[in-house]
């Protein structure tokens, strides 16, 4: 339920330059080697993420498109365009949600809703990249129509250095679906488990909302690599900078959010091309043993929740087969 697809030419260049720096851009983000091994050297087209995955017994994924900051009208709608193209001709494999520069003009933002809600089911927002504080009152007309159309918001959520400052953290993200999600139930999604940040009252709050889920993407595969478990053969420890977004946290915590929220509530997730499909199949497997998950739970988690989330949002009809297992 969480992968990235870029075209040929300066997308994949960035994204390659980046997982490569290992930290050493401007923005300080580490990707360690261990997560992406071999694939830092391939394409990071849907073609080349459907090569992976099929090899790994991973049967769909669900695209998450981001229009970064500045983005003009007219280059989001080509990335809405692309994604669109993308879940026509890989229909069964792939479905994806839109993108929005939330600081496009009113006439422009619902001309892209009105878009987004012919071609998707929701809207992926990223304010770190994106460079805007959800907060902020202007914005709340922009979630209003957002919500009036029926679209699921999807939320990266990060590290409070990083993220407080354009506040994607479950204390602003609880705001925002009281707000504009819960009076209609809209189903949203928390992503990297809500930034791993959630005391009791946020557990709580969870655990009476039923339609925000929660995914595993890129958090349980750093988890178990520092942690100890073997991946590519050999131990991996700790190098201290492998804190891509989010505060490390040990298997306690998620089994702490499973015991308090049943495993109804997540998804599995790559983060690809960020994490290849080898490490996270080998994370996620190991997570099933080490939280002693059965086959009804393993399954809820590989594709059972991706169909009800679906479902909530009118894509699929919950009694429909139209969702493989897994879905990543």
């Amino acid at each position: 339920m969480h992968v990235h697809v870029y075209r040929p030419g300066k997308q994949t260049t960035a994204v390659r330059e980046k997982i490569l720096s290992r930290g050493s851009l401007p923005d300080g983000i580490a990707v360690p080697s261990i997560l992406n091994g071999d694939i830092v050297n391939q394409g990071f087209g849907p073609e080349e993420f459907l090569q992976n995955a099929i090899a790994n017994g991973v049967a769909q994924g669900l695209l998450l498109p981001v229009a970064p900051f500045g983005t003009r009208p007219e280059v989001v709608r080509k990335y809405n365009q692309w994604h669109a193209e993308i879940q026509t001709t890989r229909r069964g494999e792939l479905i994806s949600l839109g993108t929005i520069n939330p600081f496009m003009s009113e006439k422009a933002a619902a001309a892209e809703l009105d878009f987004i809600r012919e071609n998707f089911i929701g809207v992926k927002f990223h304010s770190f990249l994106q460079g805007f504080n959800p907060l902020a009152p202007e914005l709340g007309s922009l979630f209003e129509e957002i919500s009036a159309r029926n679209l699921s918001m999807f939320w990266h959520t990060g590290a409070p250095e990083i993220y407080a400052r354009t506040n994607t953290l479950p204390e602003h993200l609880v705001k925002i679906y009281d707000a504009y999600c819960a009076k209609d139930n809209l189903a949203t999604v928390w992503a990297h488990l809500g930034a791993q940040r959630f005391g009791d009252y946020f557990l709580d709050y969870l655990a009476e909302h039923e339609n925000i889920f929660l995914d595993f993407a890129y958090t349980y595969a750093l988890d178990y690599a520092v942690y100890g478990t073997e991946l590519e053969g050999k131990p991996v420890e700790h190098d201290g900078r492998w804190d891509f977004y989010f505060d490390l946290t040990n298997p306690r915590y998620l089994d702490k959010l499973l015991k308090k929220l049943g495993p109804k509530r997540f998804f599995m997730g790559s983060d690809y091309p960020y994490t290849s499909m080898v490490v996270m199949m080998r994370a996620v497997n190991r997570m099933f043993e080490v939280h002693e998950l059965n086959s009804e739970e393993r399954n809820a988690i590989l594709s059972g929740n991706a169909r009800r989330f679906f479902s909530l949002m009118g894509e699929i009809q919950p009694d429909k087969s139209e969702l493989l297992s897994p879905f990543c």
